[in-house]
């Protein structure tokens, strides 16, 4: 639990190699996901970060299903597993002694624990390493971007190295993960709408060693005399985050004294080991434009949200995930710059939904009237005792989907079962009739792939005309009967190859349905695609 290390490049590299396609500024997990994406499809990136390398204390803790299922992509996911601690469930409960709402961890579609509680520092080491493997020379810590300017052909950038030397880099697209405080967004006069709850700081503390280290799941303490949320973390650790009230000083209640009196209801504080304490100012912002012709926003530099949905870290490797690929196939001559607009449009509506969530939890758990918490806990004691409300929220149906359902997508009909359009494809378990079991993603590649369930007709027709896009697409034939190079390998995968029996799909690198057709009507969803995909419809094209 030290400091993360990792190789740290000097400024003979940025001087000898001024140019790069794409310039992602900041080595949080969010910019070191999206470089790692560009580098895994291709695409030259360099990356600045003004620390001197990377964090050393846990600020983000949860990693979700389809963050792990990124890192599995890139191959890194196993050495997260022993600094990573899940399935991890969420217990609300009441000062009236019961729980309010239970969620037990599961594991989702994706292939991974719907929550897992991590070591960032772990995490930004591995993806760090990962990135220096991959692309040797282009991850620079102790560099700061101070300025930068955009023409219709690229941008130019003045980074400036830790001897205070500064040097021009020129890239095609600059990608802005530069935190809350963003230069880039500041310099791009966007807005960052929203509001700060200066009015409710909540002192966190990361202890070492707690008699609850090893429980599956998060504590929601809905006191009202003073909510407290206890969060499991890797190494039998646990944070726990208290409520401050208006007239407390936040800084004064750090004091050991003060300490004391919020764990006193937990836990006796002379016997607690402080790894560390902080007061968090939470907030709820949406930058007004993620893009501003070749510079895009992602993670926090796009977005706040408080912690009780858990999915600001998340938020992030989702932006990454979906931008990364769309770059890629500029990049490479696949695609027109166009389509890099449909980031906006693809992020835009979840992100809204998910911070407006996180909201609302937040003042569903940190109710501080005795009465309305009394109604609280009355009114979801009954909601669970009825089976298909106890269902809904036990199984996370509650918390927004990540749909895509404008943008790159054909034939968006609210992604339900039958037609998964906008939604990702499971990360199924199938056997390769030569290789044995594997997952479905591995059988994929890191690139588009095309699924034909019981399918003869049309198919060789319909993977042509898509490897006229993507000549590295993959073809999946499942057949549920022998009939394909692959076939379902549990009972899970054969309901999903039952359910789709017929009908061909196509899935994004970013593991998204682009489109869900029968057979006869595949050709033209794929003529869809490529004309929202291939048309000139933007003046930014390369």
């Amino acid at each position: 639990m030290g400091r993360a290390t990792a190789e740290v490049n000097s400024a003979p590299d940025i001087v000898s190699r001024r140019s790069a396609d794409v310039l992602v500024v900041g080595a949080g997990p969010t910019g070191l996901l999206a470089a790692n994406l560009l580098a895994l499809y291709g695409v030259d990136v360099i990356v600045v970060e003004r620390n001197e390398g990377p964090v050393n204390e846990p600020r983000a803790i949860i990693l979700d299903d389809e963050f792990s299922r990124v890192l599995a992509t890139l191959g890194v996911e196993h050495e997260m597993r022993e600094h990573g601690f899940g399935p991890v469930g969420v217990h609300y409960l009441s000062r009236l002694g019961f729980a309010i709402l239970k969620v037990d961890g599961f594991v989702t579609p994706n292939g991974f624990a719907n929550r897992t509680t991590i070591w960032q520092p772990k995490l930004e080491e591995v993806l760090a390493g990962n990135l220096i493997r991959e692309a040797p020379g282009r991850l620079l810590f102790g560099h700061e971007l101070t300025a930068f300017s955009q023409t219709d052909s690229g941008i130019t950038a003045e980074i400036k190295d830790a001897s205070a030397h500064s040097h021009e880099v020129s890239a095609r697209y600059l990608l802005a993960a530069d935190g809350a405080r963003s230069l880039v967004r500041e310099r791009l006069n966007v807005d960052f709408d929203g509001f700060s709850a200066a009015d409710q700081p909540h002192v966190v503390v990361d202890i070492a060693e707690d008699p609850d280290g090893y429980l599956p799941y998060t504590k929601f303490f809905c006191d009202p005399r003073r909510p407290c949320t206890s969060v499991p973390l890797p190494y039998g650790m646990r944070r726990f985050e208290f409520f401050l009230f208006p007239d407390e000083d936040p800084e004064a209640m750090l004091e050991p004294q003060n300490l004391a009196r919020l764990f006193r209801p937990y836990r006796d504080f002379e016997s607690v080991r402080v790894m560390r304490k902080a007061v968090y100012v939470f907030h709820s912002r949406l930058a007004s434009s993620l893009q501003v012709g070749r510079v895009f926003l992602l993670g926090d530099a796009a977005h706040l949200m408080p912690p009780f949905g858990a999915q600001g870290m998340n938020s992030g490797a989702r932006d990454a995930n979906n931008l990364a690929w769309k770059i890629a196939s500029v990049i490479l001559g696949r695609s027109r710059a166009g389509v890099l607009q449909s980031y906006d449009v693809e992020r835009r509506d979840h992100v809204s939904r998910i911070i407006r969530y996180s909201v609302q939890m937040g003042r569903l758990s940190n109710i501080t009237s005795k009465f309305v918490a009394l109604i609280r806990d009355l009114l979801f004691g009954l909601l669970n005792l009825v089976p298909p409300v106890h269902r809904y929220f036990r199984s996370m149906r509650h918390m927004p989907k990540p749909d895509v359902g404008a943008g790159l997508v054909v034939d968006y009909a609210g992604a339900t079962p039958e037609c998964p359009v906008g939604r990702p494809v499971p990360r199924l378990t199938i056997v390769d009739r030569h290789e044995g079991r594997l997952s479905l993603d591995d059988a994929m590649g890191s690139g588009f792939a095309m699924i034909a369930v019981d399918v003869t007709s049309v198919i060789e027709r319909a993977i042509d005309r898509i490897r006229e896009f993507d000549p590295t697409t993959r073809c999946i034939r499942m057949g549920l009967d022998d009939g394909g190079d692959y076939t379902p390998g549990d009972e899970e995968a054969h309901r999903w190859c039952q359910l789709h029996r017929g009908k061909i799909l196509l899935v994004r690198p970013d593991r998204y349905i682009a489109i869900c057709a029968p057979h006869a009507g595949i050709v033209a969803s794929i003529d869809k695609f490529l004309a929202a995909t291939c048309l000139p419809n933007s003046e930014l094209d390369p």
